[in-house]
């Protein structure tokens, strides 16, 4: 039984390369911000991004908790490791911090901070993402940048059923079909 607990705790305490856990990753990180050049901010991009969903995670958690007078760390972070993995040569990299934008989108009520995760998660938006954003439509606080993401889900078909559904505003769909191009409707 004591083995099967220390393999479990071994494998949850996935290291780097310096033999560093996730937890530590992404202090080291933060404690860099603003990095000094662009050789140390990609670095550091590439380490965070490299946590993928377990560090974002973290990331956003401390950055929803943290009130807004002290957010800019954590901002510059996120918005840092986004633009980092919506690179076409870090495709790879993007799901981990994708589904962490997408779990704090939902886990806060602060509008402000709800803004912000859109504002990122609009780099990397993905069709499976339309049904939250369709939801926000009718948000007056959210629906500008929930717009502003729907328009940025690759293809069609996403817009064609979010203007079919009708479960926005008409200005707003109209904006959608204009912006998509979408000439059904």
């Amino acid at each position: 039984m004591g083995l099967f607990c220390f393999c479990l705790s071994a494998v949850a305490q996935v290291k780097d390369s310096r033999n560093r856990v996730v937890s530590t990753i992404v202090a080291d990180g933060l404690a860099q911000l603003p990095a000094q050049d662009l050789n140390v901010y990609n670095q550091v991009m590439d380490e965070l991004a490299g946590t993928g969903n377990e560090g974002i995670s973290s990331i956003v958690k401390m950055y929803n908790a943290a009130p807004q007078t002290q957010a800019a760390t954590f901002e510059y972070a996120l918005n840092g490791v986004t633009s980092y993995v919506s690179a076409n040569d870090k495709a790879g990299m993007r799901e981990g911090v994708h589904e962490a934008l997408k779990n704090g989108l939902v886990a806060t009520s602060d509008n402000v901070k709800r803004q912000f995760l859109l504002s990122q998660l609009q780099k990397i938006v993905t069709t499976d993402d339309v049904p939250v954003l369709e939801s926000l439509l009718n948000d007056k606080d959210l629906c500008d940048v929930a717009l502003t993401c729907l328009c940025n889900v690759p293809g069609d078909d996403v817009v064609a059923s979010v203007v079919t559904a009708g479960n926005a505003p008409k200005a707003v769909l109209a904006y959608l079909a204009a912006q998509k191009r979408y000439t059904a409707a």
